[in-house]
């Protein structure tokens, strides 16, 4: 008898973790518990520019703590994907482009993130397809 786990519980298990890191992340920025590092050169130019904004932060913390708790919750998880992306595709840039060093978690979330609009391509098919073809 086989031990691998349906997809439905694969789903749940990677829904869950994506939505425990996320939620966590969102919120380490409003109550600090793990540091931020600390980047050099042009990496540390465009973090200190986006922290002058004093508004892109709080609103992409709020949107990762917003879509970690529907990812959690098992609520509107098409919703917080959407959400989520265009965070993790930002993050996964940064670090490709400016802090290599830190490219394997952000690449690895947005792995969880494709197999997630995988498992709810039936939902985002819509988006894509021309009207009346769906």
């Amino acid at each position: 008898m086989s031990r691998i786990l349906s997809s439905n519980r694969q789903q749940q298990i990677v829904r869950l973790i994506l939505g425990v890191v996320i939620l966590g992340s969102g919120i380490n920025f409003f109550i600090p518990v793990v540091s931020m590092p600390v980047y050099l050169g042009y990496a540390g130019q465009l973090m200190a520019g986006v922290s002058a904004s004093g508004y892109i932060f709080p609103l992409f913390n709020f949107i990762k703590c917003l879509s970690g708790m529907l990812f959690l919750l098992n609520r509107n998880v098409p919703l917080a994907l959407l959400m989520v992306i265009p965070i993790l595709l930002n993050r996964v840039l940064f670090h490709l482009f400016l802090a290599p060093q830190g490219l394997a978690v952000p690449v690895l979330l947005m792995g969880i993130v494709i197999y997630l609009i995988r498992c709810y391509q039936s939902v985002f098919i819509g988006l894509i397809s021309e009207p009346g073809n769906s």
